[in-house]
């Protein structure tokens, strides 16, 4: 039962970095917990628009999304919702959650507020 939840995390991952187009050398724009995939953390553009999203079914709560861009760190707190697949998700859309800084490459790490702990690798997108 357990195996389900996982499939539907990183099919929605997948699904999404596939419509993010390519992506900078050495730049992650996804990552998903080795060996377990209790979690999956993304930067996606779909229609025009850049999303900042966590998927999990390890954990509840809230979770702290950081975005440091080339001039400052700005950082906001997402709550997780469940999904109809028993997914949770914490979804912000970049352009409304945080400062445009202007051309240059931007870093986003998540953290769950139950640990703290950032989850994964740091992801980047870049603004041209």
């Amino acid at each position: 039962m357990r195996r389900t939840p996982m499939l539907v995390v990183l099919a929605a991952v997948a699904g999404a970095g596939a419509l993010a187009g390519p992506a900078t050398a050495g730049a992650a724009e996804s990552a998903c917990a080795p060996e377990t995939g209790d979690w999956c953390t993304s930067v996606t553009k779909q229609q025009g628009r850049r999303y900042l999203q966590l998927n999990t079914f390890s954990f509840r709560g809230t979770v702290r999304i950081c975005v440091a861009g080339p001039r400052r760190r700005t950082c906001r707190t997402a709550t997780l919702r469940s999904t109809k697949a028993g997914v949770y998700r914490a979804r912000l859309r970049w352009s409304t959650s945080f400062p445009d800084q202007g051309r240059g490459r931007y870093r986003v790490t998540f953290a769950p507020s139950v640990t703290g702990d950032p989850l994964g690798p740091t992801l980047s997108f870049r603004v041209r």
